[in-house]
């Protein structure tokens, strides 16, 4: 295995910056293409004049008070999201969940927290699963006893921890990305270590998935399909072979559960006798407990959990319109009788809520106690449903997030992902936008198409050749939401993060006079799509061929994604109509950082020489994703930025 240096050489090696990029089918040249390897000295007075430019802008006074606002609104914010309501090991770990996903851990008796991807508890053991201090690509995994001390680590591995039976489970890295083996260890002493599945693909990746009756399965997934393998002490028993997902849910009395989808369907189907004896509900699952009888639902952003029975129908137990319902992790691999879910949401502060059968407690619960006028301030907000229309006729559902305090709404934010299957971050938003909130701009997520919002199929109408789909979807989410407001391009911000910077660069290309919108705010955004998708040494780029097609190969997906590359479609006069905010890493080795570089640069004309109303700011080593204090003061400024816009103030 290459070294960590040795191998971010590698990658430094593989960006040739060459402006000619040849396939077997056709040749083109992309003119800004040298900046690609990040050194020289084009890169560097390339980062020299953004920060010139960006300098400038937030350094006037009326952007400084604003942003320094902002700031103390974001960590009052953040003082009211950990949760601490799960425990193991018969109460002496205490876990607070994070809206982020990631988790606090700390030994009852003991002071000192550990942030943690992943954690499981064994023989007064805890195994928990942190980044590296040095790298945050790096991820380690520690054994530590109830006494505090250290009995083992290992470095290079994902983000997941199994024990069972005296075996410690977990998935080797091949940096920074690629999983690659299933391995095993004596959990008391971290020796014998042994590889029990390999996954040679670099376009798939290895998880682990912790079931009922402390079943543990391990499945190589890419975006659009499964294959999934309980295992048995040292082997591994591949199941549901015929199918293209699977969703396995535990070994009971003998009986295996689940659900799979069938090659050539988009339907989930059950198996096993707890589940086929269910009336299950229309929504498609993304949570199931069998031995408790739970189900969670996710239709059109709405959560919903349920309580099944045999030949009955289901009880709905708990629902929001908008947010998270997220289950504790460990309930089903230790068969927890009682059932708890953390709940974010917009219209309430973060709660714990406890299920047995079919009634539920909301527990309210803060690590402070602060005052009525201090909660009362983060529970104004009033979320509705709506439905857009899009160029096709396909009903697109969005959520609006308004403060409820507020006669009217100064602007709209339009938040857009729909990448990947992957949910919609709603969650709890005063972490993020509670400041553009406060003073009357409405949120607007919008659940494209390529989305996890809806079901199977929903995800896939947005993915490979139907990208295009997801942008469509976007501006008339835009457009409905301007109508339902009153509000013009003018006071329309849209915004994407990574693949979601797809989308409104795309969206951004095709209204470069501010026809659409009038400002666009991006985060570490995924828009030199060709560039990217045909270079296959880049860590990521195979892994997302079933995400985007196979450009390389492939004419049909390789026109289709270039309807949506900024790069090869905006012209040579640039969006002079949008104002644009963009933020990146430069240790972010998830979308390059040279790629949003290269967007400002394109956005903003032939002419560098003026900032033209576009503006980039990059942190020298912070990754795709900022620490929370680099986060906190990076997104007050830009919030700060964005609503002196609003004002008409820049």
């Amino acid at each position: 295995m290459l070294s960590t240096k040795k191998q971010k050489q590698t990658q430094i090696q593989k960006l040739t910056g060459n402006p000619v990029r040849t396939l077997d089918f056709l040749e083109w040249r992309n003119n800004s293409a040298p900046i690609e390897t990040m050194r020289g000295r084009l890169w560097h007075s390339a980062l020299a004049r953004e920060r010139r430019f960006w300098n400038a802008l937030v350094k006037r006074a009326h952007i400084t008070k604003l942003q320094s606002e902002m700031e103390e609104e974001l960590k009052a914010a953040s003082v009211l999201l950990p949760f601490g309501h799960i425990t193991l090991g018969d109460g002496a770990v205490q876990i607070q969940v994070t809206s982020s996903g990631n988790f606090h851990w700390k030994w009852v008796w003991g002071k000192r927290s550990y942030l943690v991807s992943d954690l499981d508890f064994w023989d007064n053991k805890v195994y928990y699963i942190t980044e590296d201090e040095k790298d945050r690509y790096v991820s380690n995994l520690t054994c530590q006893d109830a006494d505090g001390h250290i009995v083992w680590s290992k470095k290079g591995i994902s983000g997941q921890v199994a024990i069972k039976d005296g075996l410690c489970y977990y998935v080797t890295v091949i940096y920074p990305f690629n999983t690659i083996e299933l391995m095993c260890c004596d959990a008391k002493t971290g020796l014998h270590n042994e590889v029990i599945l390999r996954e040679p693909s670099e376009e798939r990746f290895l998880v682990l998935d912790q079931e009922g009756n402390k079943t543990l399965y391990c499945k190589s997934t890419c975006w659009t399909d499964s294959k999934t393998w309980r295992i048995e002490g040292k082997r591994v028993i591949r199941i549901c072979e015929d199918s293209v997902v699977q969703y396995p849910l535990g070994v009971h009395a003998g009986d295996e559960n689940g659900f799979y989808i069938k090659k050539g369907t988009m339907e989930w189907v059950p198996f096993g006798k707890l589940l086929t004896s269910w009336i299950l509900p229309k929504e498609e699952a993304i949570w199931v407990n069998p031995l408790s009888g739970h189900i969670l639902t996710r239709h059109e952003g709405r959560s919903t959990l349920y309580y099944c029975q045999p030949h009955k129908k289901p009880i709905v137990v708990h629902q929001i319109i908008a947010g998270d319902i997220n289950p504790n992790p460990w309930a089903k691999w230790y068969d927890t009788q009682v059932q708890s879910f953390t709940i974010f949401g917009p219209e309430e502060l973060p709660y714990a809520l406890f299920v047995g059968n079919h009634s539920a407690i909301a527990k309210k619960w803060h690590p402070i106690r602060p005052k009525p006028d201090f909660i009362k301030q983060f529970c104004s907000l009033k979320t509705t449903l709506h439905q857009a229309t899009s160029a096709d006729g396909t009903k697109v559902t969005y959520v609006l997030v308004k403060n409820n305090h507020l006669k009217r709404i100064r602007a709209i934010l339009c938040y857009v992902y729909s990448a990947y299957g992957s949910t919609t971050n709603v969650s709890w938003p005063h972490t993020g936008w509670g400041p553009l909130l406060r003073r009357g701009v409405a949120i607007v997520y919008c659940y494209g198409r390529g989305s996890g919002d809806n079901d199977y199929a929903w995800a896939k109408a947005g993915q490979g050749d139907s990208h295009i789909k997801t942008v469509e979807d976007f501006e008339a989410t835009i457009r409905s939401a301007q109508k339902l407001t009153g509000l013009g391009p003018d006071r329309t911000i849209i915004y994407g993060r990574s693949a979601g910077g797809m989308m409104v660069g795309a969206t951004t290309l095709r209204n470069p006079n501010g026809e659409l919108m009038g400002a666009t705010f991006t985060e570490v955004p995924f828009t030199d799509l060709l560039r990217t998708q045909t270079n296959m040494s880049i860590d990521l780029t195979p892994s997302g061929v079933s995400e985007y097609g196979n450009v390389s190969d492939n004419p049909t997906s390789f026109r289709a994604l270039m309807r949506m590359s900024v790069m090869e479609n905006i012209p040579d006069t640039g969006a002079p109509g949008v104002f644009v905010l963009s933020r990146t890493g430069l240790r972010d080795l998830q979308v390059l950082p040279y790629e949003p570089v290269k967007l400002i640069q394109k956005l903003r004309g032939i002419s560098q020489a003026e900032p033209n109303n576009k503006y980039l700011d990059y942190i020298k080593d912070e990754t795709h994703s900022y620490s929370y204090k680099a986060f906190v003061r990076s997104r007050a400024t830009d919030l700060a930025l964005l609503f002196r816009w609003i004002e008409n103030k820049i």
